[in-house]
């Protein structure tokens, strides 16, 4: 274990102790950034411990972050909703790895309690609703990522394999190239004027899901 680890679970332990405690915060207004930093912590070390495999201790080092962003919470201090967000989403990969697909979703729905447009635990939550055989709920969640992430390979294979097990068809994305009209028409009055300019015209594309 290299340094900078071992110095983060000490850290954390110190820090826990600290919290579990009655004793005052030696600085009252720097407690936020104290419970921040553990939260922090604890998201980096579950993430260390899920890259090893060792997905049981990742899911008690997720859900302690939790716990601890929910006491600050109770103390009227906010922690950032894109850290708990964060700590729900891995805690969901983490049980999606363990084949506990229920608790999975339950966490990707608190993921996307705090960010309804979340496109990763839209997909995680349809990785786990497809083991679970529910399949037109997984097909609505990958399709609501991919209308976010339309170049995205995984995301697109799974919706066309979910597409494929309920009979639908993805059709082909049209691409649209729009110009802007004002541009062009100044272009001409330059050109009329004996002036000769270049304008750039602005591409746009708009990629819709069909469902039939």
């Amino acid at each position: 274990m290299d340094m900078d680890r071992q110095k983060r679970q000490e850290g954390i332990q110190n820090a826990l102790g600290f919290i579990q405690s009655s004793l005052p915060y030696p600085k009252p207004e720097g407690y936020k950034g104290f419970l921040t930093q553990l939260v922090c912590n604890l998201l980096d070390e579950g993430n260390a411990m899920f890259r090893e495999g060792e997905w049981q201790q990742a899911i008690k080092d997720f859900s302690e972050g939790v716990n601890v962003a929910h006491y600050a919470q109770a103390e009227s201090l906010e922690i950032p909703s894109a850290l708990l967000e964060s700590l729900y989403f891995n805690r969901a990969a983490a049980y999606h790895s363990m084949g506990e697909y229920e608790q999975g979703v339950q966490d990707c729905d608190s993921a996307l309690a705090l960010c309804k447009d979340s496109c990763r635990a839209l997909y995680r939550k349809a990785l786990c609703l497809r083991e679970l055989g529910r399949f037109r709920e997984a097909y609505n969640c990958s399709t609501g990522c991919l209308l976010t992430t339309p170049n995205d390979k995984h995301v697109y294979e799974l919706a066309q394999e979910l597409a494929n097990k309920l009979g639908l068809k993805i059709r082909k994305a049209y691409i649209s190239t729009q110009y802007l009209f004002p541009l062009q028409e100044s272009a001409k009055s330059e050109k009329s004027n004996g002036n000769s300019a270049h304008f750039a015209g602005e591409a746009s594309t708009t990629t819709f899901t069909i469902t039939l």
